[in-house]
């Protein structure tokens, strides 16, 4: 009994020095010899990534507000985790987001895009060979060519839009714009996308509800982006589950 007594301390401390050795030296690491360590921004946000997560999850994803100070203080680029940099800079845009012309292939972020969970979409592809393939199949319903052809359905849906907001002036009522704003985006593009509209602009209360679930997606990005590996949890539910969750 004593044994294994010794043999369980042994291990325990093992683990935990081999944690705290492992902690440190990646401190180190992220703050003096990481290849980003040479950009200014603070030291904590080098250190870990928590420091976005409070103004994301905390704050209620208030980083984007943040690193507009953050520029301020420290310049035109700056890091912004132990892993990314942000740069505001205009001139700099056609350096990181090279076109097609220039020969360069880059590939996308793989901590982002986890965390929307559709790994193997076009939206997602990481390698940039494989999502340039994959582009491929949707550039033609891009092109100006056919972006012109959507311009009728843009004008009816603004002639709509235009008048649901004469009705409000009539009738004094009060119009939420970011009701209004949500149905013509979602009545435009469920159009060109599936050939159908929902017509949600027509609506009394504008489809309220198709917003205000989209809204909710959008915040709980927040979250997923700092926990990709709920979306492996979620996908691998049994259907039965997520049915009634919805």
């Amino acid at each position: 009994m004593a044994l294994f007594n010794w043999e369980e301390h042994a291990v325990i401390t093992l683990v935990l020095v081999s944690v705290t050795l492992y902690t440190i030296y990646g401190a180190i690491y992220r703050l003096f010899l990481s290849p980003l360590s040479k950009f200014p921004g603070p030291k904590i946000a080098a250190l870990t990534s928590w420091y976005e997560l409070y103004y994301d999850l905390i704050l209620g994803g208030k980083y984007t507000f943040k690193l507009i100070e953050l520029h301020k203080q420290y310049g035109p680029i700056i890091r912004i985790t132990p892993f990314e940099l942000h740069i505001s800079d205009p001139e700099f845009y056609d350096e990181v987001y090279a076109s097609s012309a220039s020969n360069r292939k880059r590939d996308k972020y793989p901590l982002f895009y986890e965390s929307f969970g559709m790994d193997y979409s076009m939206f997602a592809t990481i390698d940039h060979d494989l999502h340039k393939y994959r582009r491929a199949a949707l550039n033609p319903f891009f092109s100006q060519q056919n972006v012109r052809k959507l311009q009728p359905v843009i004008q009816e849906r603004i002639s709509t839009m235009l008048q649901r907001i004469r009705d409000f002036k009539e009738s004094e009522a009060v119009l939420n714009v970011s009701w209004l704003n949500a149905a013509f985006t979602s009545d435009v593009v469920m159009q060109y996308a599936f050939a159908r509209s929902d017509h949600r602009l027509e609506r009394p209360d504008f489809d309220r509800a198709n917003r205000d679930g989209c809204f909710f997606g959008s915040t709980a990005a927040n979250f997923m982006k700092h926990a990709p590996w709920l979306n492996t949890i979620f996908q691998s539910l049994p259907d039965q589950l997520t049915r009634l969750a919805h």
